[in-house]
């Protein structure tokens, strides 16, 4: 085979490869559209609330980022991701002096996660 037929089987291998990854990414609107849901009445208050919902869920995969993110509501959002694939979501909101969550998780491999998100919270 000479080199410009390799070069093109090896990018066409690629491309196959990255629309592959790309097909199974999962956003944050994914989620609140097609993901498990579930709410959770929480003890902190919002922001303290954020940041326990984050430090739990990383601490239960080395491969988790727990990523806080402020909105233009009262809501704050908790997006926990695994490389570039978005896991699960928190919104975290004011409700009877402590805060409220609803967490959106992907149906595969999580089913544990916003229970462990929200523990101790």
């Amino acid at each position: 085979m000479d080199v410009g037929g390799l070069r093109s089987q090896v990018s066409a291998r690629c491309l196959a490869v990255c629309l592959l990854a790309v097909s199974h990414c999962t956003t944050a609107s994914d989620l609140r559209k097609d993901g498990v849901r579930r709410d959770y009445a929480l003890d902190l208050a919002p922001r303290q609330a954020a940041r326990c919902l984050a430090r739990n869920a990383e601490l239960r995969s080395s491969s988790f980022r727990a990523q806080i993110r402020e909105t233009n509501t009262l809501v704050t959002e908790v997006v926990v991701q695994r490389e570039d694939v978005v896991l699960a979501l928190a919104h975290v909101a004011p409700w009877k002096g402590s805060a409220v969550a609803t967490i959106w998780r992907i149906a595969s491999e999580t089913e544990g996660l916003p229970n462990a998100m929200a523990n101790g919270c």
